[in-house]
């Protein structure tokens, strides 16, 4: 939005859909929306500002700063606007390019109520904007796309109907040729069905894992030679689900902020229940490897647990400053994912199965799971260092 010497220029005001960028990535928006601005502004098509103000702290007025330099504009004034520590009008710090202390403006200060104004004036159009394109979406219909739908065009749609009977009549004998497409109708109708649901099937797989967790530790304590089968195979059934909820959550349509909470929670209850079972007990020794199992295993548990918590603190640290997408979960991550998932199964076995040495293999791909766990830790904590740094 454009302030001028009389207040809101409302004409001048633009919205922009931002493309291409993962949920929670404020800094990418924010270097979109702003590229795409002032390459206008470059071209000569709109007026260049003397202040630009940036909804934001040192990281987003760094963000600008990159937009303007690459750009190669001069002459713009840039401040970024952030709330104070408990975040109330009249402690707004202001951060200015090449200053590394924020200037703090007396609370009757003539132009921080302008700054306010202006922050309010552009959190009101940004959220009719989202409010009209909610509403739009309420009121669409994908059958307003199907050519022939709609309000009648004139007074001869009768008789287009007519005609349009006649030659359905006349067809029907051809009906049986479209049989071959009838599987992916029923596909559509099944997926248009499992949107409809109002809790989604993913949500279900995800709360039976971890539901399974009480089952597996039930098993792993009985005294019975078949317990430990039958606790690996209820782990590996959890397991499966975790990469069953995301496919089915994404072919149907069903993501939804409930899973994308309780997944990651199910996950880290999976592991660190396995973990622990498998610390607490004396595991057998190992034939490859010359090394005392226990303190390898628990090791190897420390390493992952310590990283869990870590990248979860992090995440949680980078969410907060808008830049939660700077670590998203990586193909590094899914591979390490895989090796841990596969050792616990294997090490729950708690012995060889039809002469496969399947707790010592499982050892092995926990080790290797520890081993992407530190190297997928350094790669976020290399992606975030500059957020990390900046705010220090």
């Amino acid at each position: 939005m454009v302030f001028g010497l009389e207040g809101p220029l409302k004409s001048d005001y633009r919205r922009f859909n931002i493309e291409g960028l993962a949920p929670g990535d404020d800094y990418g928006a924010m270097n979109q929306a702003l590229t795409r601005r002032y390459a206008r502004i470059k071209r000569g098509e709109v007026p260049l500002p003397d202040v630009l103000l940036i909804d934001g702290g040192a990281g987003q007025l760094a963000e600008a700063i990159k937009v303007i330099e690459t750009l190669e504009i001069p002459g713009v004034t840039l401040i970024g606007v952030a709330k104070g520590s408990d975040r109330r009008a009249g402690q707004e710090r202001l951060f200015l390019a090449g200053q590394d202390v924020p200037t703090i403006l007396p609370a009757d200060s003539s132009a921080l109520h302008l700054i306010q104004r202006i922050r309010d004036e552009a959190h009101r159009f940004a959220i009719t904007g989202h409010r009209q394109r909610r509403g739009k979406a309420r009121r669409e219909s994908i059958l307003e796309g199907v050519p022939g739908l709609g309000p009648a065009p004139s007074a001869r749609a009768p008789e287009a109907i007519r005609r349009a009977a006649r030659r359905d009549t006349s067809q029907r004998g051809r009906f049986n040729q479209g049989a071959r497409h009838q599987p992916q109708a029923r596909g559509a109708h099944f997926r248009d069905a499992a949107r409809r649901m109002s809790f989604p099937i993913a949500n279900w797989l995800t709360l039976a894992r971890i539901a399974m967790i009480p089952l597996v530790v039930l098993f792993f304590f009985t005294p019975q030679h078949w317990a430990d089968t039958l606790a690996a195979i209820i782990f590996i059934a959890a397991a499966i689900t975790d990469s069953l909820d995301g496919y089915l959550a994404r072919r149907l349509g069903q993501t939804s902020a409930l899973g994308a909470f309780l997944d990651p929670v199910a996950d880290k209850l999976m592991v660190s229940t396995a973990l622990i079972l498998l610390v607490t007990q004396e595991p057998p020794s190992l034939e490859l490897v010359r090394f005392n199992p226990h303190l390898l295993i628990t090791l190897t548990a420390a390493v992952i647990v310590g990283r869990e918590i870590t990248i979860s603190a992090l995440r949680e640290w980078m969410a907060e400053v808008g830049a939660r997408g700077k670590v998203a979960v990586s193909i590094l991550g899914k591979l390490k994912t895989i090796f841990q998932m596969t050792g616990l199964s294997l090490m729950l076995f708690r012995g060889p199965v039809w002469g496969l040495p399947l707790y010592e293999l499982g050892v092995y791909c926990l080790v290797a799971a520890a081993v992407l766990t530190l190297w997928s830790m350094i790669a976020y904590l290399r992606a975030a260092w500059p957020e990390l740094m900046r705010s220090t």
